[in-house]
């Protein structure tokens, strides 16, 4: 008989039997260069971290005196804010067991959490479920979730192969200072068509064009890390890629890990190699840096990017897709 209860992080040993045989932890393609041992402590560090959050919830599951299930989600102030009710990002969801075992805890896990949440006020969860776990992916949907979109995500190791900075005269590469930002934001608020929140009909498009500009104006805030580069042609902006050095990876990997955030065309540059150009610059930064593995991704719909990495040199690593759903409240 099964038994949920919240999970403390002091608890999370009680766990480690369960998080050490899930099959879907991330950086899985590089274990042949990092080690089985360094991606697994590094997934453990990665739970404690995220069930530590003030914003989250944790519920576990206990069949007798072993932990068979756990779901995760936080509260995600941000998209609360511009998608005019709270909403939450379900981190992890998995169960012990064969298939039709999976789908038992993990609907009893869902049945929980989507009453805690409503209990909360929560109105939207979203995830990002490997491709590969179908008994999220049934359960989910089975629960009410709706696909939104797949991703690809890309990775590409610096240490192999080489590659030349394309000098374009067409245009000047920079990177963006606060003076930047009204281009910027307009650009950002217009680019974008193929992601979650746009293909989202819970989301309103306003909120999702707004979404892409507050990242791009955090980018660029003080507190930041985010590097913001730009290509200028004689019109202004035409181009720009946001990315990020992580150091999460270094305790586990010796090495911080490159992240390629997000980039965007003005539609009048698009097809002219700008892309390309603020791509490779933002690699070559990277290895200045001493970073090794730089990951970017897109949208299964974006085949423009899906070249675009593949003709940086990137690699597939990974597919997801993610879902969402939105919790009716009855009057």
């Amino acid at each position: 008989m099964y038994s949920t209860e919240a999970l403390l992080v002091d608890q999370l040993p009680a766990l480690e039997p369960l998080l050490s045989t899930y099959p879907f932890k991330p950086y899985q393609a590089y274990e042949a260069l990092f080690g089985r041992d360094a991606l697994q402590k590094l997934f453990i560090d990665s739970v404690r971290d995220r069930i530590g959050s003030a914003d989250t919830r944790t519920l576990v599951i206990r069949d007798t005196n072993r932990s068979v299930g756990l779901v995760v989600w936080t509260r995600v102030p941000l998209e609360s804010q511009w998608f005019g009710f709270p909403a939450a990002r379900l981190d992890y969801l998995m169960a012990a067991g064969d298939y039709p075992t999976q789908c038992r805890i993990k609907e009893h896990l869902l049945e929980a959490m989507l009453k805690q949440c409503t209990s909360d006020g929560v109105r939207h969860v979203s995830i990002r479920a490997d491709a590969a776990d179908l008994s999220n992916i049934h359960t989910l949907e089975k629960a009410g979730f709706i696909l939104v979109d797949g991703l690809i995500a890309y990775g590409r190791d610096l240490q192999r192969g080489d590659w030349a900075v394309p000098n374009d005269l067409r245009y000047r590469i920079r990177h963006a200072t606060p003076a930047d930002l009204s281009e910027l934001i307009a650009l950002a608020s217009t680019a974008y068509t193929f992601d979650r929140l746009h293909s989202d009909p819970a989301v309103p498009k306003a909120a999702a064009d707004r979404m892409h500009a507050v990242w791009l104006e955090n980018s660029l805030g003080p507190k930041s890390t985010d590097q913001v580069l730009l290509a200028i042609d004689t019109e202004g902006i035409a181009g720009y890629s946001v990315y990020r050095i992580s150091q999460a990876t270094q305790p586990h990997f010796s090495s911080p890990w490159g992240i390629w955030v997000i980039a965007a065309t003005a539609e009048r540059a698009r097809g002219t190699g700008v892309a390309k150009t603020l791509c490779l610059t933002m690699l070559d930064w990277h290895r200045k840096q001493g970073v090794r593995i730089v990951e970017g991704g897109t949208q299964l719909a974006n085949v423009a990017s899906a070249r675009l990495h593949e003709s940086c040199g990137f690699r597939v690593v990974s597919t997801s897709v993610s879902l969402s759903k939105y919790i009716e409240v009855n009057p």
